[in-house]
Formats: structure tokens, sequence, C-alpha cells
């Protein structure tokens, strides 16, 4: 009641079935009964990441049957591959492998593909669910596993490096080319206010002109000189402390630009990261 669902959902996983009839919910991620339930998933609310899993043999596609009627037992190891560099990408890789450490190939990918999940399990409480391996034994094929599946995805971290270094230097160059562009049009006021600064400063009487100003007999064309003066004076002050402005701007922009590269270099780890998602003994019934 906390998330407000409705009673009851009426919807479907087939995104074009969901398109064709626009009545019905299209159940995925954004969703919030599948929000919720991952959220569940999650919580407290399931102890652990371990289960069993009991798999009917005789439902085994035929390729897999042969390899799998000598166990009782295989080992379903899932993780999250995490690359964390400029771009945050993440992948999902299982692997089944026996006790000793051996790969069932492709048979992760049949037991997890939701559209087998009710013909080839038995969920039931009539079958032991207890553990009977130990932490230690788990540990040593947790570490097989985990080295399998980063023999897997060697390829797709490859694939993620390149693109991460391809879109970490287009937005360097892209910083790059507005900090310059920005220093440019501050450079080019800058000159051209250091110009007219120049052209102002020609502009100021000398002493021999401001002794003739101040010994003017007409009161009217003296003060008229000295107006023009003091406002020459503040024109020369506006444009003096326009340059300073301008000056600190440009040392501004330049040390944002620097915080910004190191910025960018610390969040570029172009680091992986793998941890174990779940774990599931598999175990075979007639």
């Amino acid at each position: 009641l906390i998330y407000k669902f409705s009673n009851e959902y009426f919807g479907t996983f087939n995104l074009d079935l969901a398109r064709e009839k626009e009545e019905i919910d299209f159940f995925a991620l954004g969703h919030p009964l599948i929000d919720f339930i991952l959220e569940y998933c999650r919580s407290y609310s399931l102890r652990g990441i371990i289960t069993v899993l009991n798999l009917k043999k005789d439902l085994l596609l035929n390729s897999f049957t042969l390899g799998t009627t000598k166990y009782n037992e295989l080992f379903l190891f899932i993780f999250e591959i995490k690359f964390q560099g400029y771009i945050i990408e993440t992948q999902i890789s299982a692997t089944v492998i026996d006790e000793k450490g051996n790969e069932l190939e492709d048979l992760a990918e049949y037991v997890l593909n939701i559209e087998n999940y009710d013909k080839i399990f038995q969920f039931n409480d009539k079958f032991p669910q207890d553990i009977h391996i130990s932490q230690r034994e788990i540990d040593n094929l947790r570490e097989n596993a985990k080295s399998l599946v980063k023999r897997k995805t060697s390829q797709w971290k490859k694939e993620i490096k390149v693109l991460n270094d391809k879109i970490f230097n287009i937005e360097q160059d892209k910083k790059n080319r507005i900090y310059l562009h920005k220093k440019n049009v501050l450079n080019l006021k800058l000159q051209s206010l250091n110009q007219k600064l120049e052209r102002k400063n020609k502009q100021r009487p000398s002493q021999k002109q401001m002794r003739n100003i101040e010994n003017l007999k007409d009161e009217s064309k003296k003060r008229d000189r000295l107006n023009r003066i003091k406002k020459l004076e503040e024109e020369i002050s506006f444009i003096q402390k326009d340059i300073i402005r301008l000056k600190k701007k440009l040392d501004d922009i330049s040390f944002e630009y620097e915080d910004l590269k190191n910025e960018m270099k610390k969040r570029n780890l172009a680091k992986f990261y793998t941890n174990i998602l779940g774990f599931a003994v598999i175990r075979f019934i007639d």
C-alpha cells in the first residue's frame, strides 16, 4: 500500500503487443510494479543471494542432456561487470560450472531464459533446499567462475574501453574548444580596451596645457575644458576597471579549465569491477 499500487495490472512483456494494444501496460523498467519487484528482490525481505534450483532433467534440451546426465549438482554464478570510466557501463554475465570448475557452455543462458523458467524448474517445498557445500568450496568455485566470466567478457571490455576513450577525447576536445573560444573573445575585448585606453591617454592634456587652462580668464571656457578633462579621466578609470575585470575573468576561466580537466581525469578511472549478484546450486530431478 505504501507504493500506492493498483489492485491489479493487465499488461505484457512484449513491446510490439503493447504498442498494438495501448490499453494494456508494458511491463519493463519504469513500470511501478516492475520497479517495486526489483526493489523488493534487492531488499532484506529476500535474504541472501544464494538459492537452490530444482531442474527437470527430462525437459533439458538434447544438446545439454548428454553433458548433464553425469551430474547431480551444478553451480550457477551470476556476476555484474561494471566499467567505471568517463562513461559507466554494466553487463550481467552468468556461467554454470561443475564441482571441478569446468563450464557447461550455454547452459546458463538456457536456464536463465525467462521463457524457459516455468518449464524447466520445479518450484515447491517437497525437495530439500539445504546446501551441502562448504563456504571454502563455494569461494573456490566463485573464483573459477569469475575467471571464466572475465574471459567471456574480454571482447566487451575492449570495446567499452575504446568507446570510453573515444567519448573522453571528444568531450575533452569540446571543452578545450569552448575554453579557447572564450579565451579568444576575452583577449579580443582586452585588446580593444587597451587600444581605447591608449587613445584616451593621448587625449590627456600635458602639464603646460593644464597651466594654460588654469590661467584662462574666461570662466565659462575654463569650466568647460575642466569638465571635459574630468569626463576623460572618468572614462579612463572605467576602461582601466574593465581591463582589470577582463584579466581576472581570463585567469578564472583558465583555472576553471584546469579544474575541469583534472575532474575529467579523476572521473575517467577506466576500471572494471566484477561483483557477484547471485549463486545457485542446480539439482537435477526426474
